[in-house]
């Protein structure tokens, strides 16, 4: 799916997109993961990074998907 527009992606495979588009946190991408698992894993590894630095002084430097799991976390989208 990765590089593919939606269009694309609709002439290739319209009930994939359909279940995308009907709840995107709970699909689960081919040959991979749904953005719930990895919203919990993200999660699971902050604690474990906030757990080691208790001062809470930590960098981090992350991609989009990483930032936006964990925004909406903070935020209580979950």
């Amino acid at each position: 799916m990765e590089g593919q527009t939606v269009a694309a992606l609709y002439d290739d495979a319209p009930q994939l997109v359909g279940q995308l588009f009907d709840d995107p946190a709970s699909f689960n991408y081919p040959e991979g993961e749904s953005f719930a698992i990895f919203t919990a894993r993200v999660q699971s590894a902050l604690d474990q990074l906030l757990l080691t630095h208790e001062s809470g002084k930590v960098a981090l430097i992350a991609h989009g998907g990483v930032c936006r799991a964990i925004i909406s976390s903070a935020l209580g989208f979950q």
